[in-house]
């Protein structure tokens, strides 16, 4: 899935998604996806000391929802889960004894 998925949808149906009833966090998060680096949020502009060509950096959402900002916290979830894993050929067996015993 391209990095930009999410907040092209949400572009593309900005009209529709205004109309209908959502919960405030909702409408934060899809205002913050939505938005995330691009010149609406702002951007910060850097130059070199030896004055070449200036660099332009979007200001990210930085949600939690976010595909591109959560990116690294979801990367380090992954590698602490792993960490968490025996280091033996195993597989995980959920079930539910009555309560009786």
């Amino acid at each position: 899935m391209s990095s930009r998925a999410i907040q092209n949808l949400f572009a593309c149906y900005s009209e529709q998604l205004k109309n209908t009833k959502q919960l405030l966090k909702n409408l934060k998060a899809i205002g913050a996806l939505t938005y995330c680096r691009t010149p609406v949020l702002a951007a910060s502009y850097y130059r070199c000391k030896s004055n070449h060509a200036e660099i332009e950096q979007l200001h990210s959402c930085r949600h939690r929802s976010c595909y591109v900002c959560a990116h690294k916290q979801r990367l380090d979830w992954i590698e602490k889960q792993k960490a968490r894993l025996l280091n033996v050929p195993h597989f995980h067996v959920i079930f539910t004894l009555p309560h009786e015993y």
